[in-house]
């Protein structure tokens, strides 16, 4: 997809709200988005004209992690090798044979023996748009409900395979998100999510959303101070995809976003990343699909594919404690 094309898709994602809370909340629409970022953001070659800046894979690569040549499933030259994992808040490697460490939001989703990216089982989800109770869910949440609070440094690590079945496809799709808790009791609303991986029209990509008001409906309108969006390059199916995301959650210039894809650091943008919240943003992943909306016609009406791995760990966590992969 080109920069412009993906430019033009997630900004409408924005503009009509479509990446909206859980199933019960209400629809409430979003009607500004803007760029706070925007000055420094134009010495990019790639930033856009509303000063929108788009990042392809590879562009930050600064040496935060692993080397980029190095294997993650316990190879010799594995950077983790004989590392012992801790300061995890949680664990869903799916190790259980269930989902009881996990909420159903939408669908719910099952497990399966095959494919697994370690360990016996992994997180099988899927979507028919037209037979499923829910036609544009099936996510799950940690149960232990491991929220960030704002100003918390946290590690988050799992693994998605996407199938030989999972074609591009124009309707957009969230593969993992991190969602805000809204300030009900100022007059909030559900908003976007502020942190977001997609798996759009055959590319992965991430958007990033940021509010420092109190209340991002102060004027009565959904407005936040503003976003960003990266084109990760085109998914691969068939094989696993490993993801690292480091964040400082942060509405401020003190934030700190670092995602690794297979090892490689692809994003590395310091700055705000959240919302002015009482709490911060809770994790989920599954797919979440835009196919609530009547309109959006793609060129499938089923969708599956897998999650392992999960591993959430606190500020003093490092990479190798949340990468997904065996030593």
């Amino acid at each position: 997809m080109h920069h412009a094309t993906f430019h033009r898709f997630i900004r409408l994602a924005l503009i009509s709200g479509l990446l909206l809370a859980q199933g019960s909340c209400k629809d409430s629409r979003s009607r500004s988005v803007t760029d706070s970022g925007a000055a420094d953001d134009a010495a990019h070659s790639d930033a856009g004209g509303d000063g929108t800046v788009y990042h392809d894979s590879g562009q930050n690569t600064s040496d935060s992690g692993p080397d980029s040549s190095l294997d993650t499933d316990g190879g010799t030259q594995n950077p983790c090798a004989g590392w012992t994992r801790s300061n995890l808040k949680f664990v869903g490697d799916f190790e259980t044979g269930d989902i009881s460490d996990f909420t159903v939001s939408g669908n719910p989703s099952t497990i399966t023996d095959s494919p697994v990216r370690v360990g016996a089982y992994a997180l099988e989800s899927s979507l028919d748009r037209f037979n499923d109770p829910v036609s544009y869910r099936t996510e799950v949440v940690p149960h232990e409900h491991p929220d960030a609070m704002v100003g918390d440094d946290m590690w988050y690590g799992f693994s998605i395979f996407l199938p030989d079945s999972y074609v591009p496809d124009s309707v957009w799709e969230v593969v993992a998100q991190w969602h805000g808790r809204p300030d009900f009791d100022i007059g909030e609303d559900w908003r976007n999510p502020p942190l977001a991986l997609w798996s759009n029209d055959g590319i992965w990509a991430v958007s990033n959303i940021w509010d420092s008001k109190a209340n991002t409906f102060e004027s009565g309108e959904r407005v936040y101070d503003g976003s960003r969006h990266f084109d990760l390059g085109a998914y691969v199916t068939g094989r696993w995809t490993d993801w690292v995301f480091h964040v400082k959650w942060s509405y401020e210039s003190n934030g700190i976003l670092q995602i690794w894809q297979d090892g490689v650091l692809v994003v590395d943008e310091p700055g705000p990343n959240t919302f002015n919240d009482a709490r911060g943003p809770a994790f989920k992943m599954g797919i979440y699909k835009g196919w609530k909306h009547p309109e959006a016609q793609g060129n499938v009406d089923k969708r599956v594919l897998f999650h392992d791995e999960l591993r959430i760990g606190n500020a003093s966590a490092t990479y190798c404690d949340v990468a997904p992969g065996a030593w």
